[in-house]
């Protein structure tokens, strides 16, 4: 298991400090969430 996959939302918040809530509820207001294009859960890089 990763480092990234052990770290809970709390953890997350803490490492980034006073930027954690603009940075963690960040909504774009330019790109709608419907054009984005994400991969599949067999996507392989």
């Amino acid at each position: 298991m990763s480092v990234a996959q052990n770290l809970d939302i709390n953890k997350i918040a803490e490492m980034l400090g006073d930027e954690a809530d603009h940075l963690l509820n960040h909504t774009s207001q330019t790109i709608s969430k419907d054009r984005l294009y994400l991969p599949g859960p067999n996507f392989v890089r």
